[in-house]
C-alpha cells in the first residue's frame, strides 16, 4: 500500500515547487507531516484513507489515537519582531556566517524575538533571548527541520507531538490532567488532553507539577494501567522524565504509592513495569540517593516486579551512593523470600560496615535504631514518602519567565505543604539559595526542614522503641511522634502495642516491687496479677520459685543459705522474712541480716554504676560521683573498672575537642599571606582533629574545624600559586655525550635557571638539575590531599621528545615518578579516612591522538570503543567525556593497571629526537567521590595526569608525510594550552578553552579552584639549544 501511494506523494510535492517531503522511519503510520525548508507554499499532503484502512484491517480495527491522526503544516515565513519557541539546541554565533565565533548553546524551551532576518542564507535570524543574549542561530536545519516554531502556531506543533510549549494553557488544566493520570480517569485524561478545538488550550503530556512529576509518573506510582497504556502510545511523551528527586516512571512503579502495596495490585504492578521496559524505560537509572528501580522493588518484597526487572536482566549487585545493594534493602525491610530470589538472582551477600556496627549495638531498641540509621537516604526516602496523598500543586505557567531566585522561591513556597524528606526539601532551599535568595527569604522553609529532620528521628526512635516493646520508652516515643507530627497509622500502631504491653510493663513492676519487699503476701498478688496480664511463664518461673520456698522451714533454711552464699539482696530480704516466718533458728537469720546490712549499699552502687554506663550520654562528673561511692562501700575495683575507663575516655575527649576548639581560634590569628604562618595552623588543627577522632569524638563535634582545615590546606596550596611550574633538566645522555655535546645549563640557586652562551635567565617555583623522583614528588603529595579533599587537580609533563617527561611522570622500577607515586599517595590518604569516609575512585584514561580522543582502556577490545568520544561541559562545570569506559578502582594495584595497560595502548613513532617518540597526549582521569559516614556530607575531587607528547619543531624532530601532521596537531594542541594558561595567569575574563580538544578536556582541572602542577622538562646539551630555550619560554607564560 505505502509503494503505491508514493509515487502519487512524490508527484504532489513535485507540483508544490521546490518544498521538500520528508519520510522519517520514526514516524507511524498515519501521522506522517511534511516539512518545508522555504517559505514557498504548497499543498497541504496527507496520509490516504486507504492507507489508514489498511492500517486499521491490519491492527484488528483498534488503531492508536496517534495512528488514525492527520497531521498537516503550512511553512510561514519568520519577521522582525516575531516572538518564537525554541524547539531544539541551537547554537547562538556572533555573526551570520556559521564560521563566526560561538557565543553560547542554547537549550529547547526558551522564546526569542526576531531582531534581523539573514541577508546570505534564508535560514539565518538574528535574536535575542530572555538571559540577554543576542546573535545569530538557524531557524531550521539544512534538511528542512523547523528550530524556531512561532508562538502563533505551537498548537500546530503540540498537535504534532514535537511541543511542550506552555502557551495557553492554564495552570488549573495541568493540574487536573495530573489528578486524572493518578486517579486512573482515562476519560477524563483524553478529553483534556484531546479534547476541544483549540490546540493552544491542550495540554502536553510532559508538563509536569511544582515536584517535575509527569501524567506518567502518576499513572506508574499509583497503579492506573489503562493511563500508562495511553500515555506510552503517545509520541510526545518522554518515557524517562525525572521529578525532582531523579525518580523516573519506572522508579515510582517498583516504590508504589503506600496504599498500592498490597498483594491484589502486583500483578497490575508488574504489568505497568513490563509497559514501560517495552517502550524503553532506562532499566539502570538512578534517583538522587543513587537507588534503582530494582532496589526499590526489592524493599517492598515484590516478587512478581523483581522477577520482570530480573528477566530484562537488571544489576543485582548494582549499589547506592551509600553503598546498599538490593540484598540490603530486601534485609532492611524484613524481606527473607526476596533476598532468596535475589542470591539465587546472583546477588553477592556482604555486610556494610554499618550493618554489622549496627549489630554491636547492645539494647534491642540501640539496634533497630542503629539499622534504620544504616539504611540511608532511599530506604527513609522510600518509608516516608511513599504515600504521596498531598494535592497536585502547579507552579503559575505566566510566571516562568520571571528571574530565577523568584521562580526558585515560588517553587520552594509551592511544594513546602506537600513535602516530606527531609532531603528533598534541602534541595530546593538550597537550590533558592544558589539562585540568590537570602536566609530570611528561605527562613519559613528552613523552619520546616527542621521540623521534618525532628519528625524523621522520632520515627526512627517509634519504629526502635515499637521493636523493643519497652512501655516506657514506648510511651515516650509515642509523644515526640504526636508533637513532630509522624504519620497517623504509624502512631496508632505504637499505640496498639503499648495498650497491650503497659499492662504487662506494671506487672513486671508490681513483681520486683513485691521480690523487694520481701512479703510472700505481696509476691503472691502480683504473680496472680502478672499472669492475667499475659506475662509469659518463662518470666514468672523466678518468682514462682521464690514463693514455693517460703512455704516450708526446711525450704526457708535452704534459701536462707542460698542467698547468704550469693549476697544477693533480693534473695536475702525474701530468705529471712520467709526464715523468720518458717521458725529458722535466731544466729542464721541474724547472720544473714548483717549480710544484707553490708549488701545493701554496695547493690545501690552498683545499680548507680550500671544504670550510668547504660545511659546513652554518661557525664564525667556522674561516673566520678558513683565511683567514689562505690570505693567507700568497698566495692571489688573490678566491679567499677570499667565505669573508671568510661569517665577516662570521657575526660580525654573533652580534653581534646577543647583542643580543636582552640586551635581553630589559633589559626584565625595567622597571617593568611603567610605561607609558613598558614602551614603551621593547618598541621596544629589537622593534629588537633586526628587525636579527637581517635578518642571517640563524634564527627559533627568536627564539622566546623574540618572545614577550616580544609580551607588552611587549600590558602597553603593557593599561596604556592594555583598554576606552578617546576623545571627540571636531565643529564647528558650517552648519545650526547658521544657526540661531543655540552652542558650548557647553570642554576645559580633553587629557583632560578640560566642557559646557554647569552646566559639566558628563567626563574620558576623550583629548578631541579635533574633532582631525585623522591624531591621531585614532595610538593605533589599537598595536591593529591586537595584531591581528597574535593579540589581538582592537574600534573602534567611538558618539553621536547627525549627530554625526561616519561622518566619524571611514569619512571622506572626503583625509581617511580610522579604517576604512580600520586597512585599510591591517594589510597594511602583515603585508607587513613576510611573509619569516617566511604570512597568510590573511578579511573579512565584517553589518548588525544591529532585532534582524536581515543578510550585507551576499550583500544582494541572486541565491542568496546565503537562510540565517538566527545568532550561535553556540564551545568556544574565539570568536564564529562561521553561514551569513555570508566573503571571502579578499590586498591592502588587496580589503579596501577589501567595505567599500565592505557601506556602500552599509546601512540608512540621514531622521531630523530628519540627512537619511541609518544605521538599523542596522555590523559590519566582519577575521579574521587567521598561521603561522609556520619553526616552523609558528600564531595568530588579529580585528578588529571598529563602526559604531552614531544614539543620539538619539525625540523628538529625530522618527521616526514603523516608525521609531520601528527607533529603539526601536537603543536597546535599545545599553543592552546599556552594560551589557557596564560589567560589564566594574567586574569583574563575569557578563557579560551574551546579553542583544542585538549584544553576542553582539561578545563575543569585549570582555574578556578582547580590546581595545577607543570613539570618543563629539558635538555642540558648544546645541540638542543633553541628547544631548551623554546620549552623554557612557553612554561614562563
Amino acid at each position: 500500500a505505502i509503494a503505491a501511494w508514493l509515487p502519487q506523494r512524490r508527484a504532489m510535492v513535485s507540483d508544490a515547487g521546490d518544498a521538500p517531503v520528508t519520510l522519517k522511519r520514526t514516524d507511524t503510520v498515519g501521522s506522517v507531516a511534511s516539512k518545508a525548508s522555504t517559505p514557498a507554499r504548497g499543498p497541504k499532503i496527507t496520509l490516504p484513507s486507504k492507507l489508514a484502512e489498511l492500517v486499521k484491517k491490519r491492527t484488528g480495527g483498534t488503531l492508536n489515537r496517534s495512528v488514525t491522526r492527520n497531521v498537516t503544516l503550512e511553512p510561514t515565513a519568520l519577521q522582525v519582531d516575531d516572538q518564537c519557541e525554541i524547539l531544539s539546541t541551537v547554537t547562538v554565533r556572533t555573526g551570520e556566517s556559521l564560521e563566526s565565533e560561538c557565543i553560547k548553546d542554547l537549550k529547547a524551551g526558551p522564546n526569542v524575538q526576531i531582531l534581523e532576518l539573514g541577508q546570505e542564507s534564508s535560514r539565518r535570524v538574528k535574536i535575542s533571548a530572555p538571559d540577554g543574549t543576542v546573535g545569530w542561530i538557524s531557524s531550521a536545519t539544512a534538511g528542512g527541520e523547523s528550530l524556531l516554531c512561532k508562538c502563533s502556531e505551537l498548537a500546530v506543533v503540540q498537535q504534532r507531538g514535537g511541543g511542550g510549549g506552555l502557551f495557553g494553557v492554564s495552570s488549573e488544566k495541568i493540574k487536573s490532567m495530573l489528578e486524572a493520570a493518578r486517579s486512573g480517569d482515562l476519560d477524563a485524561l483524553i478529553a483534556i488532553v484531546e479534547g476541544g478545538s483549540n490546540f493552544r488550550t491542550r495540554p502536553n503530556l510532559n508538563l509536569t507539577d511544582a515536584r517535575s512529576k509527569t501524567a506518567l509518573i502518576y499513572a506508574a506510582g499509583f497503579g492506573n494501567k489503562n493511563i500508562v497504556e495511553y500515555i506510552v502510545g503517545r509520541r510526545e511523551v518522554k518515557i524517562n522524565a525525572e521529578d525532582d528527586t531523579q525518580k523516573n516512571a519506572l522508579h515510582h512503579a517498583c516504590r508504589r504509592a503506600r496504599n498500592r502495596r498490597c498483594t491484589e495490585f502486583n500483578e497490575t504492578q508488574s504489568d505497568i513495569v513490563d509497559l514501560l521496559l517495552q517502550n524503553a524505560a532506562q532499566l539502570e537509572a538512578r534517583d538522587y540517593n543513587g537507588a534503582t528501580a530494582l532496589m526499590f522493588a526489592a524493599g517492598n518484597g515484590d516478587e512478581l516486579v523483581v522477577r520482570r526487572l530480573l528477566a530484562a536482566e537488571a544489576n543485582v549487585n548494582v549499589r547506592d551512593f551509600e553503598g546498599h545493594s538490593p540484598l540490603d534493602y530486601a534485609h532492611m525491610c524484613n524481606c527473607p523470600a526476596m533476598k532468596a530470589l535475589l542470591l539465587e538472582a546472583g546477588g553477592i551477600a556482604i555486610a556494610s560496615k554499618e550493618e554489622s556496627a549496627a549489630l554491636a549495638v547492645p539494647s534491642q531498641q540501640g539496634r533497630r535504631k542503629a539499622s534504620l540509621k544504616a539504611a540511608g537516604g532511599a530506604l527513609l526516602d522510600m518509608f516516608a514518602a511513599a504515600d504521596d496523598q498531598a494535592p497536585v500543586t502547579v507552579l503559575d505557567l505566566a510566571q516562568e519567565e520571571e528571574h530565577p531566585k523568584t521562580v526558585a522561591l515560588k517553587k520552594l513556597a509551592t511544594v513546602m505543604g506537600t513535602v516530606v524528606v527531609a532531603k528533598e526539601l534541602d534541595a530546593l532551599i538550597k537550590q533558592a539559595q544558589a539562585a540568590g535568595a537570602s536566609d530570611d527569604e528561605v527562613a519559613e522553609a528552613a523552619d520546616q526542614l527542621r521540623g521534618l529532620r525532628a519528625r524523621q528521628e522520632a520515627r526512627e526512635d517509634l519504629l526502635a522503641a515499637m521493636e523493643a516493646k519497652a512501655a516506657k520508652a514506648l510511651a515516650e516515643a509515642i509523644a515526640r511522634a504526636e508533637q513532630t507530627g509522624v504519620a497517623a497509622e504509624d502512631v496508632a500502631a505504637a499505640k496498639e502495642i503499648l495498650r497491650v504491653e503497659e499492662p504487662k510493663e506494671r506487672a513486671r513492676e508490681r513483681l520486683l516491687a513485691a521480690q523487694s519487699a520481701g512479703l510472700a503476701s505481696a509476691l503472691r498478688d502480683a504473680l496472680r496479677a502478672a499472669q492475667a496480664a499475659g506475662l509469659a511463664a518463662d518470666e514468672l518461673k523466678e518468682f514462682q520459685d521464690l514463693l514455693s520456698g517460703a512455704e516450708s522451714r526446711d525450704k526457708a533454711a535452704e534459701k536462707l543459705a542460698e542467698a547468704m552464699a550469693s549476697r544477693s539482696v533480693a534473695a536475702l530480704k525474701f530468705a529471712i522474712q520467709q526464715g523468720a516466718t518458717a521458725g529458722v533458728d535466731d544466729a542464721t537469720l541474724n547472720e544473714a541480716r548483717a549480710i544484707l546490712q553490708e549488701e545493701e549499699p554496695k547493690q545501690r552502687a552498683r545499680d548507680a554504676l550500671r544504670e550510668l554506663m547504660a545511659s546513652d550520654a554518661p557525664t564525667v562528673e556522674a561516673l566520678a560521683a558513683a565511683i567514689n561511692t562505690a570505693k567507700e562501700v568497698k566495692l571489688a575495683p573490678a566491679e567499677y573498672k570499667d565505669a573508671e575507663e568510661k569517665r577516662e575516655t570521657l575526660e580525654e575527649r573533652r580534653r581534646r575537642l577543647a583542643e580543636v576548639r582552640e586551635s581553630v581560634e589559633q589559626s584565625k590569628s595567622a597571617d593568611m599571606q603567610d605561607i609558613d604562618s598558614v602551614r603551621a595552623a593547618k598541621e596544629s588543627l589537622s593534629g588537633a582533629i586526628a587525636a579527637a577522632l581517635a578518642t571517640g569524638v563524634a564527627e559533627v563535634d568536627v564539622y566546623d574545624a574540618e572545614i577550616r582545615r580544609k580551607k588552611l590546606h587549600n590558602t597553603v596550596e593557593d599561596l604556592k600559586g594555583s598554576i606552578r611550574v617546576f623545571c627540571r633538566i636531565r643529564p647528558l645522555s650517552a648519545k650526547e655525550k658521544k657526540a661531543g655535546d655540552r652542558d650548557i645549563t647553570r642554576q645559580p640557586n633553587p629557583m632560578t635557571l640560566i642557559v646557554g652562551e647569552n646566559d639566558a635567565n628563567f626563574q620558576f617555583d623550583a629548578v631541579f638539575t635533574p633532582g631525585s623522583q623522591d624531591e621531585i614528588f614532595e610538593d605533589c603529595k599537598d595536591l593529591v590531599q586537595s584531591a581528597v579533599d574535593g579540589y581538582n587537580v592537574t600534573l602534567f609533563a611538558y618539553g621536547q621528545t627525549g627530554a625526561g617527561k616519561t622518566f619524571t611522570m611514569a619512571g622506572k622500577p626503583g625509581e617511580l615518578g610522579v604517576s604512580p607515586r600520586t597512585i599510591d599517595e591517594l589510597y594511602a590518604l583515603c585508607e587513613n579516612n576510611e573509619s569516617r569516609y566511604v570512597y568510590t575512585i573511578e579511573g579512565s584514561m584517553v589518548e588525544l591522538y591529532r585532534d582524536n580522543l581515543v578510550d585507551l582502556l576499550s583500544k582494541g577490545a572486541p565491542g568496546k570503543g565503537k562510540a565517538k568520544l566527545n568532550v561535553r561541559v556540564e551545568k556544574n562545570g565539570a568536564v564529562n567525556v561521553e561514551h569513555l569506559h570508566r573503571e571502579p578502582c578499590e586498591t592502588a594495584e587496580q589503579m596501577m593497571n589501567i595505567l599500565d595497560r592505557g601506556t602500552k595502548a599509546r601512540a608512540t613513532a621514531a622521531t630523530a629526537m628519540n627512537s619511541e617518540s609518544s605521538r599523542s597526549h596522555l590523559l590519566l582521569m582519577i575521579n574521587i567521590t567521598a561521603v561522609n559516614k556520619e553526616t552523609k556530607e558528600k564531595h568530588t575531587g579529580k585528578l588529571l595526569i598529563v602526559e604531552l607528547a614531544g614539543s620539538e619543531r619539525l625540523k628538529k624532530s625530522m618527521t616526514t608525510a603523516d608525521a609531520q601532521k601528527e607533529s603539526i596537531e601536537i603543536n597546535k594542541s599545545l599553543t592552546a594550552l599556552g594560551d589557557v594558561i596564560e589567560a589564566l595567569t594574567k586574569g583574563n575574563k575569557v578563557v579560551p578553552y574551546r579553542n583544542h580538544k585538549l584544553t576542553q578536556l582539561m578545563q575543569d582541572s585549570l582555574g578556578g579552584t582547580a590546581k595545577t602542577l607543570m613539570f618543563v622538562n629539558c635538555s642540558p646539551a648544546n645541540s638542543n639549544e633553541d628547544e631548551t630555550l623554546n620549552s623554557l619560554k612557553y612554561a614562563q607564560r
